[in-house]
């Protein structure tokens, strides 16, 4: 989406926000009628199956408590509404798969096919058939691992906030036409940053010994 467009959109999603706070009960209806099929399809990519309408409603009782505080706390100087979303929207799966050790199968890095966003396997981080707690728990953690080294890695400038992002985005399972749908840029930005990121994240795991 050009700069126009975004600032447009951006200024939509503020009125939106507006009347949400000036008229809690119509504006959260028609905030949550505008992006709850968007939030759905975010944590739909987790395949929770019967759990997902308890994630939403985790992420609706996020939104609106402390009168609505985190929607207060959206910044369109820094990013769009849907994005902005989306990373609550994941932040708030992961913590459930974590406290409930809810199996998930799509932690995998791909290699990159423009058209499906599939491919074949860079590092298989679920095993299909291992389904013991303490595996499970284990991917989770390699996830952690290469989140906190991004976050370290956006820090040290050594990496852009963009490149983490897409990362973040993939290991959640999203495929890369999504990821370029809600950063709002290129399908061939998104898969070339991938692929220069992917060296870096295969020496982190080897570091950390889960490659070898």
């Amino acid at each position: 989406m050009d700069s126009k467009n975004q600032g447009q959109k951006n200024q939509a999603d503020s009125e939106l926000l507006a009347h949400l706070l000036s008229d809690p009960e119509k504006g959260w209806e028609s905030f949550w009628g505008e992006y709850q099929p968007f939030i759905h399809r975010v944590i739909g990519r987790f395949h929770l199956g019967d759990q997902e309408p308890d994630v939403i409603q985790e992420i609706a009782q996020i939104l609106i408590q402390n009168d609505y505080k985190r929607l207060r706390d959206w910044d369109p100087e820094r990013s769009s509404l849907r994005r902005y979303l989306t990373i609550i929207s994941v932040s708030c799966t992961i913590n459930y798969v974590k406290s409930s050790k809810y199996r998930f199968d799509l932690l995998k890095i791909d290699t990159i096919d423009t058209s499906s966003g599939m491919g074949e396997s860079f590092v298989q981080f679920v095993d299909e058939a291992v389904l013991s707690p303490a595996e499970r728990l284990e991917r989770v953690q390699i996830v952690e691992l290469l989140r906190d080294s991004l976050e370290e890695w956006v820090e040290s400038e050594k990496v852009q906030p963009l490149d983490r992002d897409i990362i973040e985005f993939r290991l959640r399972g999203l495929t890369f036409k999504e990821i370029s749908e809600i950063l709002d840029v290129t399908l061939s930005h998104v898969t070339t940053r991938f692929a220069r990121m992917k060296p870096k994240l295969k020496k982190k795991l080897e570091n950390s010994g889960i490659l070898r």
